[in-house]
């Protein structure tokens, strides 16, 4: 499933790892998903929570996605570039260690634990505290998009 929102189409993409989802993202034209703002991020969790998606049989850990926000040099950034002027970490998120969690994950449906209590929350991740891994969130540019598309399905109008 794929919806568009302003100017950029959404989709889940494949992991397993962060780096993989990245991969896969730019493959179609884009990136993991970068979030500007809340409105963005309500956007994001409500178009993928029910998508029911994880390479974990428990419940908690499905609807856990990769998102373009990782660590280098010991500074969060967005894969794609854009600013970080938002963030939206759960409780006692980021959890800084010795630089191991340097990929970070939304949360789209709610399941309990501390930083998955709310919708929406962030968490700092990696393929070795996950080794199952992750899907993850790619956005691509409508831009990328011809008009034969057809399999996006509308979200938003524009900004």
């Amino acid at each position: 499933m794929g919806v568009i929102r302003g100017s950029s189409y959404y989709s889940i993409v494949d992991g397993p790892s962060w780096t993989e989802a990245e991969e896969q993202s730019q493959n179609l034209g884009g990136n993991l998903v970068s979030i500007s703002n809340s409105a963005e991020n309500q956007f994001i969790s409500t178009s993928f929570k029910d998508e029911n998606k994880g390479y974990y049989e428990g419940e908690a850990d499905q609807d856990i996605y990769w998102i373009g926000l990782t660590k280098e040099s010991g500074s969060w950034a967005w894969t794609n570039g854009s600013s970080l002027d938002f963030v939206n970490w759960g409780p006692l998120e980021p959890y800084e260690d010795s630089g191991i969690n340097d990929r970070a994950e939304i949360t789209v449906e709610a399941h309990g634990g501390p930083w998955l209590q709310s919708a929406g929350n962030w968490n700092n991740n990696s393929d070795i505290i996950s080794p199952l891994g992750r899907y993850g969130i790619a956005e691509i540019p409508l831009s990328y998009f011809s008009i034969s598309d057809t399999t996006i399905k509308e979200g938003e109008s524009g900004d």
